[in-house]
């Protein structure tokens, strides 16, 4: 997809306490009501830069190699679907907070660096 394409990502811890705190506060929410987790909107570049910083280390964003599914998917029915979602990562995408910040407004998101720094140091 294109690198400068903003997407949203979601640190998921952050993406379960925002989870825990909605769901403290069910009766607040409608029933089918939408509640978005924002979490970061960054582009490929953006993450790959951030990615750099928490490892210490420069890391090279390229191009995804889509050609392997294309020769699983006889095998591999799965990849049929997201050989259709593949178009989506050259679009813009991100996702509005402002009601889940309305209805949890205690809640506060770990700073990207910090969560990648948290993730990489878990991974060893």
């Amino acid at each position: 997809g294109d690198p400068n394409a903003p997407h949203a990502w979601a640190y998921l811890p952050d993406a379960a306490r925002a989870a825990v705190g909605l769901a403290e506060k069910r009766g607040v929410v409608g029933q089918f009501e939408d509640v978005p987790f924002a979490g970061y909107t960054l582009t490929g570049n953006e993450l790959g830069a951030a990615i750099s910083q928490a490892l210490g280390q420069k890391v090279r964003v390229k191009s995804f190699a889509w050609w392997p599914f294309y020769l699983l998917k006889p095998f591999m029915p799965m990849l049929k679907g997201v050989m259709e979602m593949r178009y989506l990562w050259s679009l813009p995408q991100r996702l509005d907070g402002a009601r889940l910040a309305e209805i949890v407004q205690e809640f506060e998101p770990i700073p990207v660096e910090k969560a990648l720094s948290e993730t990489f140091a878990r991974m060893g």
